[in-house]
């Protein structure tokens, strides 16, 4: 589309302007940022840039690397690279935490030596790092200064700033030396930098894009060129307009607003099409047309096109399931979702699947004719060591998803990136609609990225103070990543009644 297009072809004029057509060809460091929504091709863009750039033979010698900011993002890649590339293509796929000037077992060694105070203030990481350089210590190879050629950040709003106190722990790096981002520049002659900010939902990813401008300046690149995918939609049957929909949903808007929004996406299908979008009893034009004149800033927005999203709302979690088993005998993949408001009890399980319904993550209730039934499902599973999401994302051959692909449950760490024909979310009771705003059930919340915001929230005496308002953003977030992962439709249960009534008024009538 023509924004990626623009994205791509800026990325090349970049590399011919720092490789290839300097007066005295020597390379010259840049940034480039690339920003979009979810479903924008922030990943399509990365992959066909590492791909133009490592078959070019104009350009130097050095490593052209693709780098991750999170365990599934690097196993899944690492794998997608193997498959596809030489023998070793995932070697080029690399963690943002090697990027740091020495590793964790290093800095044990330098404190035994020089005391356990050595390097720790990370708020005085420009002076740790100079200390560093004076005592002469090597930077290991993958963190030398401009030792890539081009470094390729995919989901770079997932890095971590120590500079703030959200950004100092155990995360697999020295947070005493200083920011990921700004050492994958320092060790970069050319940096991609792809991101979406909304989608930083944990409280250690909290780079922003000031901070990379500051730092590409600070180390001699510049100013950061910067492009926006803004308006392109490879997701959600193309419609950047749902996407919109979602966040005037998550943000709390007015049914009013909500419905205008609705109006854009939600299609007729096509007189020859199966119906697959839901339509609710009671509803009107008229109700859209009262929706504008209450919203007058809002205009309705004609279809672009006969196709609609498939969206619908279901009564229990067993009918989602076997609608999406429908899709996935169509030949369309499918998975099912939920944010992290159930505890993750089978995490050290070797057979977690086998557990009955009460030991198993997902024990859900729901009465069917009248009697009570269970539905159960596990988190998705990671075996060896904890690390290795391929199972779930890619259905890896031998793992039970490739069995049965509905019978794990996703968070949203692991599909964040990625996608699938169907979706099917389990909205729970983390965050549920109260009167007229969102509210966050804190003993719901399991996400342990977000474990001292549930803190902050729970020390506030004021329902609706700042950290309430903080943790309520950050949990939208998460079910902003769950809403936006489907390409084709997504299927959705909510047992709150009220929570449910608000999504379902917010979709108005058909158009």
């Amino acid at each position: 589309m023509d924004n990626q297009r623009r994205a791509f072809a800026l990325c090349e004029a970049v590399v011919e302007e720092c490789f290839l057509t300097s007066a005295e060809r020597q390379p010259k460091k840049r940034v480039v940022i690339v920003e979009g929504p979810p479903g924008s091709g922030k990943s399509a863009i990365a992959a066909r840039l590492w791909a133009s750039l490592v078959t070019d033979d104009r350009l130097p010698e050095g490593d052209v690397v693709f780098t991750t900011t999170s365990q599934s993002q690097n196993s899944n890649w690492s794998a997608i690279f193997d498959q596809l590339a030489e023998e070793g293509g995932h070697g080029l796929v690399r963690k943002a935490t090697i990027f740091t000037p020495l590793t964790t077992h290093q800095l044990g060694r330098l404190r035994r030596q020089h005391g356990e105070e050595f390097l720790g203030d990370a708020s005085e990481w420009r002076a740790n790092l100079q200390l560093l350089r004076d005592l002469g210590v090597g930077f290991p190879d993958a963190s030398r200064d401009d030792q890539n050629l081009v470094t390729i950040v995919d989901e770079a709003h997932s890095l971590i700033n120590p500079e703030h106190s959200s950004g100092r722990g155990q995360f697999g790096f020295v947070t005493g030396l200083g920011p990921q981002a700004y050492h994958i520049v320092r060790a970069s002659q050319l940096t991609v930098f792809l991101l979406d900010r909304a989608q930083g939902y944990r409280e250690r990813e909290n780079t922003t894009v000031s901070n990379m401008k500051a730092w590409s300046r600070e180390l001699g690149a510049g100013e950061p060129e910067i492009i926006s995918l803004e308006g392109a939609q490879f997701r959600c049957a193309g419609s950047a307009e749902y996407v919109t929909w979602v966040e005037s949903i998550l943000a709390g808007n007015s049914v009013p607003e909500n419905q205008v929004h609705a109006s854009a996406w939600r299609h007729q299908p096509a007189p020859d099409a199966p119906v697959n979008v839901i339509s609710f009893p009671g509803t009107s034009d008229a109700h859209l047309t009262r929706a504008a004149e209450e919203a007058p800033e809002y205009r309705v927005k004609k279809p672009r096109s006969v196709w609609g999203f498939d969206f619908q709302l279901f009564d229990t979690p067993a009918d989602l399931e076997s609608a999406l088993r429908t899709r996935a005998k169509e030949g369309n993949s499918v998975r099912l979702l939920s944010s992290y408001s159930r505890r993750w009890k089978t995490r050290e399980a070797t057979a977690p699947h086998d557990l009955p319904a009460s030991m198993q993550d997902f024990c859900e209730t729901y009465i069917h004719n009248g009697s009570q039934r269970i539905w159960s499902r596990v988190w998705n599973f990671v075996p060896r060591g904890g690390t290795d999401y391929t199972a779930f994302i890619r259905a890896a051959p031998g793992s039970k998803m490739a069995e049965d692909p509905l019978c794990e449950v996703g968070c949203p760490y692991a599909v964040r990136g990625f996608d699938y024909d169907y979706v099917g979310i389990l909205w729970l009771n983390d965050l549920v609609w109260r009167h007229s705003g969102w509210r966050v059930d804190n003993a719901s919340v399991h996400e342990s990225g977000i474990s001292n915001a549930v803190h902050r929230a729970r020390d506030e005496r004021v329902a609706n103070g700042p950290a309430h308002r903080e943790l309520i953003k950050r949990v939208a977030q998460a079910y902003r990543i769950l809403l936006t992962r489907p390409l084709r439709g997504l299927y959705l249960w909510i047992p709150d009644d009220e929570t449910r009534h608000y999504v379902e008024i917010s979709l108005g009538s058909e158009p």
